[in-house]
């Protein structure tokens, strides 16, 4: 509305993608509610496209499969080595400003909507902490260095709570809410805006009371750094199967676990740690605020071991009913 009625001026090159795709990345960061995440993709696939294209122009017309494929030698090629994901990343960000550009009638290339065009995200090592680790995190004095116990306690409300790393970031008092003599987190998820509540028990309780239910200050780039030392000292050093992506091709190797813990390790152990429990999967959705089953179940970083274990104890549990059940029939 505001270019409408020419309160804002934009003008596009009826050819460029790249003149487009700068301004459509100054239109998404003046919505009230732009994505910093978004705006982040945009940008670095911008970024990555002038210096594919090495300084020349790009036009819609040239996108097609050609282009795609060149683009995929280049990011995979030294000394870039992209990852499948990142490329898949990137070519999703191109999608997206080649439909905003129709929408906008600059062109007529519809090549981007062919199947196979996009390229698909890879798997990935999805790495969690069980109970014992937690503990050990949890028992771990720190007192004597204040920045490595901001990031001990921060990673553990993480670990207690679901939230990710920009909502527990931000816990304040007014998120701490009493209901029926319980205490839960009550907050507004930032990324996708979801309402939750959720359960706090007396560890997270105790770690949030002692910065006057607030959560600590620590930047991100710290935390992430710290979170590796502060698993190193507790003694995480067993070898783990890590399993990524390098210029494209899957590659698999043994590392010790703590080199793989980073801020966001907290959320999917929370989950996997309650998922292997065996509470109900739309429960703990309510707290993670995922909004498919089948997302929650490719974000939980539960190991095949523990996945064995937690079917063998509901497959117990449940041979206990039918004895119950069957008891109860008898009498």
């Amino acid at each position: 509305l505001d270019i409408r009625l020419g309160r804002k001026v934009v003008e596009f090159d009826s050819d460029s993608l790249l003149h487009f795709y700068d301004k459509y990345i100054k239109l998404r960061e003046n919505r009230p509610n732009a994505k910093v995440e978004t705006i982040k993709n945009l940008r670095t696939t911008y970024n990555n496209l002038r210096k594919f294209s090495d300084g020349k122009d790009i036009k819609f017309t040239d996108i097609d499969w050609m282009f795609k494929e060149n683009y995929l030698n280049w990011s995979y090629s030294k000394p870039r080595e992209h990852s499948q994901n990142t490329a898949s990343k990137n070519i999703a960000m191109v999608i997206l400003v080649m439909r905003e550009a129709q929408k906008n009638r600059l062109h007529e290339n519809g090549i981007y909507k062919e199947e196979g065009f996009a390229v698909p995200e890879t798997k990935t090592s999805h790495i969690a902490l069980n109970e014992d680790e937690v503990q050990m995190l949890y028992d771990l004095d720190l007192s004597k260095n204040e920045s490595l116990e901001k990031a001990k306690d921060l990673f553990l409300i993480s670990c207690y709570s679901s939230l990710r790393l920009s909502d527990f970031k931000r816990i304040k008092p007014e998120n701490l809410v009493v209901m029926d003599g319980d205490h839960y987190l009550h907050m507004i998820t930032e990324k996708t805006s979801e309402e939750v509540y959720i359960p706090v028990d007396k560890k997270l309780l105790s770690i949030l009371k002692k910065y006057d239910n607030k959560s600590p200050k620590l930047s991100d780039q710290k935390l992430n750094k710290y979170i590796k030392t502060v698993c190193q000292l507790a003694g995480m050093t067993d070898k783990v199967m890590k399993h990524y992506n390098k210029a494209g091709q899957g590659k698999t190797e043994f590392v010790e676990k703590w080199t793989l813990i980073s801020a966001h390790t907290g959320r999917r152990t929370w989950a996997s740690i309650k998922f292997s429990k065996g509470i109900p999967i739309l429960l703990l959705m309510q707290c993670t605020s995922h909004t498919k089953e089948s997302t929650f179940l490719k974000y939980i970083g539960i190991s095949k071991k523990e996945q064995a274990k937690a079917l063998m104890r509901q497959m117990k549990e449940r041979q206990k009913q039918i004895a119950q059940s069957a008891k109860v029939v008898n009498l």
